[in-house]
């Protein structure tokens, strides 16, 4: 359900890569990217739909019950416009599923957000709304969290698919299962070589990938002005090509990327002493040089060199861990395979979903109470109550207050439910030791 787009990608690679090498980004009116043969800017939908979002949550804690669609189709409509005259293609990627290899990385990531979101929900819970100071709290904890909404992709892309008619340079695409969208966008801009005049996203990792153009970046567009139709502008077009050869080259680019730590691995330096252990900015440095001094031919050899450098006093139990992951991640960093797995189809897609995703199992509450699960049954109701889509009169707005409260509607026929679970449980002396592989078919009048 939640989503940390501001932490996609490498964390704090940006900053250093402009410290380290401040030449390689420009301010720009995208305009100027374009030329007769380049006439395309790929759109990283993932990175953009939390973008065009996050400026519509008004008042601020929208997130917490809901956003205010009819504001983010206006705004997905006026972006779209504000290309219109430079007649240019819009190619938007979508995610599809997730990669296995990567979402228990993502599961945490969103754990972390979802727990400020339900500590947030105690907190509404807590406190008169009418007064300001109490109102004042719960702003600043939702402003903590981020803007983030759910269901923005899915709005997104319906007001898409909904003006795609009426702007034909929109083009609609997603990544088949189980392969994210970097793939298929990376392999869009190699079968399109010297036609995509720029990537948009906020992903740090396309600062490093082999896709042979420019990136600029989402958070950088002038986005007040291209929603009042002006030609859009960003302060961050990052020239990816001089990055990857300051780096040292496509290998020595793949074992940084590894290094520093990404999606798909955890960065070299968990693997050293606590006394050896830098900050994240500081630690890119070190990275850097190891990858200077263990230039070999391919980045297998030289992951293979800096793990048996004794210099470094890495923990060889931890390097035996990290090193399959680094090695996928620098498989990664070098494409390797895009071509084979980075096909783009229309979107929606309507593809099947990859066996492993979804395991559905009879479930009764009286089942969790008291087992190891109970813990995510009280957090899924605490989720659930937020949802003010789940039927009419569940939420109404507190015009003193200046955002939509929920009524505790919900919460109260789910405390019923869990009641008459727990009642359910003190007949069954058996439901502690209920057996997950061995469901039995619920009795007669039972449900």
């Amino acid at each position: 359900f939640f989503s940390h787009w501001s932490s996609m990608g490498i964390p704090v690679l940006i900053p250093w890569l402009l410290s380290r090498w401040p030449s390689v980004c420009q301010e720009c009116a995208l305009e100027a990217l374009l030329t007769k043969e380049r006439d395309i800017f790929v759109i990283d939908a993932s990175s953009w739909q939390y973008a065009v979002c996050a400026g519509s949550v008004s008042p601020e804690t929208d997130m917490l019950c809901g956003g205010q669609w009819s504001v983010v189709f206006d705004r997905v409509e006026r972006f779209v416009q504000s290309f219109e005259r430079m007649r240019c293609r819009l190619v938007f990627i979508f995610d599809s599923l997730r990669p296995q290899s990567k979402l228990e990385r993502l599961a945490q990531r969103r754990h972390e957000s979802g727990e400020g979101l339900w500590t947030l929900m105690d907190l509404f819970d807590g406190v008169d709304h009418r007064d300001s100071a109490s109102r004042h709290n719960i702003i600043s904890g939702a402003n903590a969290i981020g803007p983030t909404v759910d269901f923005a992709g899915e709005v997104c892309l319906a007001a898409l698919m909904a003006l795609k008619d009426k702007y034909p340079q929109v083009e609609l695409y997603t990544s088949k299962g189980d392969v994210e969208a970097d793939v298929p966008l990376v392999h869009f801009c190699h079968s399109h070589k010297g036609r995509v005049a720029a990537i948009l996203t906020n992903d740090n990792d396309f600062m490093l990938l082999p896709h042979g153009t420019s990136v600029a970046r989402i958070t950088g567009l002038n986005w007040e002005r291209m929603l009042k139709k002006w030609p859009p502008r960003c302060s961050q077009v990052i020239d990816v090509e001089a990055i990857r050869s300051n780096i040292g080259g496509p290998v020595a680019v793949a074992v940084f990327a590894a290094l520093v730590g990404n999606d798909y691995c955890q960065p070299y330096m968990s693997c050293l002493p606590e006394d050896r252990q830098t900050d994240r900015f500081q630690s890119f440095n070190v990275c850097f040089d190891l990858v200077t001094s263990h230039k070999v031919g391919t980045y297998r050899e030289a992951l293979d060199s800096i793990c048996a450098d004794p210099t470094t006093g890495a923990d060889a139990e931890k390097l035996a861990a990290w090193s399959p992951e680094a090695l996928e991640a620098c498989e990664f960093f070098t494409a390797h395979d895009f071509a084979d797995k980075g096909q783009w189809v229309p979107c929606p897609s309507h593809e099947p979903m990859p066996a492993g995703y979804v395991v559905i199992q009879p479930l009764k509450p009286r089942h969790l109470l008291g087992s190891p699960y109970a813990p995510a049954y009280d957090r899924l109701v605490d989720c659930m109550e937020y949802f003010k889509h789940t039927g009419p009169n569940v939420a109404t707005p507190v015009p003193s207050a200046g955002y939509t409260w929920l009524l505790p509607m919900l919460k109260a026929q789910l405390r019923r439910l869990r009641a008459e679970a727990a009642d359910e449980e003190s007949e069954d002396s058996d439901a502690d030791d209920y057996d997950w592989e061995d469901v039995e078919e619920d009795e007669e009048g039972e449900e």
